[in-house]
């Protein structure tokens, strides 16, 4: 995992998007992950360390829930970096969960 994900490949690899992402996560981050794909590539390159909380739905969900954990993770805990770890299939269907993003002021 370590040489995935410190390749130079053209166009970049997500492992290594995960690998630098988790450098920059804080002690007490809270992680959301999106249904598919980029499951596996969150599970297997973020280092999760005590304190984080590390959220995905199992088979409760298909894609597109990670950008809603993450805002509902940062209404209740507006203190803490809520990151939404999403591929580009998620991300498109809940596009418009920005709108609540700027309507509730979440960062």
């Amino acid at each position: 995992m370590q040489s995935r994900g410190s390749g130079t490949d053209k166009p970049i690899k997500p492992q290594l998007v995960n690998t630098i992402l988790s450098v920059e996560l804080e002690d007490d981050a809270i992680i959301s992950v999106d249904s598919g794909t980029i499951t596996s590539w969150a599970a297997r390159c973020i280092n999760i360390r005590r304190g984080m909380h590390f959220s995905l739905s199992g088979t409760l969900a298909s894609m597109g829930c990670g950008l809603p954990y993450a805002s509902a993770a940062q209404i209740a805990f507006p203190t803490r970096q809520s990151i939404a770890f999403v591929g580009d299939g998620g991300f498109n269907i809940l596009m418009g969960e920005f709108a609540t993003a700027v309507q509730y002021n979440l960062s």
